[in-house]
């Protein structure tokens, strides 16, 4: 209880000053698409969050680690807590999110959720490890 009460502390304030990242799920490469490291591993945290214009959506954090340097990406989804699996995790799309510094000094590439381990959820969150690589046109 308290690991969860000090990550929470640790993931709020960083949930409420980061910047929204669109998104797109379960789409994996098109064609003239190639996924490319490298591989960045990293914890994906979603919880139920209660927002006007949406019934049920999640907000979600992926906290990471590229070429030695962390990173933050956070962004509000739609869905359902109860519904949430694994399976939903890989080919999951996240648009403008490459860290900077990580494949160019800018970042801002697409990135894809290529495995998941770990997977522990309860009616309260998910919490899951999982791999990041880049998607380029080839």
């Amino acid at each position: 209880m308290k690991k969860i009460l000090l990550v929470s502390i640790l993931l709020i304030p960083l949930m409420l000053i980061g910047n929204q990242i669109a998104y797109a799920g379960g789409e994996s490469p098109l064609p003239g698409e190639s996924v490319i490291g490298p591989t960045m591993d990293g914890i994906v945290w979603l919880t139920p969050l209660a927002i006007l214009d949406c019934q049920v959506c999640l907000a979600g954090v992926f906290l990471g680690n590229c070429n030695g340097k962390p990173f933050v990406i956070d962004r509000d989804i739609p869905g359902s807590i109860d519904t949430v699996t694994p399976g939903n995790f890989i080919d999951f799309r996240i648009l403008n999110a490459g860290p900077p510094g990580c494949r160019s000094p800018g970042g801002g590439e697409e990135l894809i959720i290529t495995a998941v381990k770990n997977f522990d959820k309860n009616s309260e969150r998910v919490l899951a490890d999982v791999d990041l690589k880049f998607v380029i046109s080839k």
